[in-house]
């Protein structure tokens, strides 16, 4: 499914997902980031994108939550962003990823 996201690549564009819960990854300076996972990623046009999706916790998220309350699980979460390329550990993987522009609690 991730497959969708390869014709993306570079591109903005408006996503929903569905909150499952925070989690925690090791900064490059080694301090620990707060994540967010999400699932059932569509696009603006309700299409399926992939089937999970780790965010970082941005100031945009702590700005959202302070308006909006924390995020509960189930929540849908509407957000826009831009598809790019990443690095997964180590060894570089063809693989994409979603870079968090915006998020809004739907």
């Amino acid at each position: 499914m991730r497959g969708k996201l390869g014709h993306m690549r570079g591109t903005r564009g408006a996503f929903t997902g569905t909150f499952v819960r925070t989690g925690t990854k090791r900064g490059w300076r080694g301090n620990i980031d707060l994540t967010l996972l999400l699932k059932d990623i569509n696009d603006e046009n309700g299409e399926p994108i992939c089937k999970h999706l780790w965010l970082n916790h941005t100031k945009g998220c702590r700005d959202m939550e302070k308006e909006q309350g924390d995020m509960e699980e189930g929540d849908v979460i509407s957000f826009s962003a831009r598809v790019k390329k990443y690095e997964k550990g180590y060894l570089v993987v063809d693989g994409m990823y979603i870079s968090l522009l915006r998020l809004i609690i739907s």
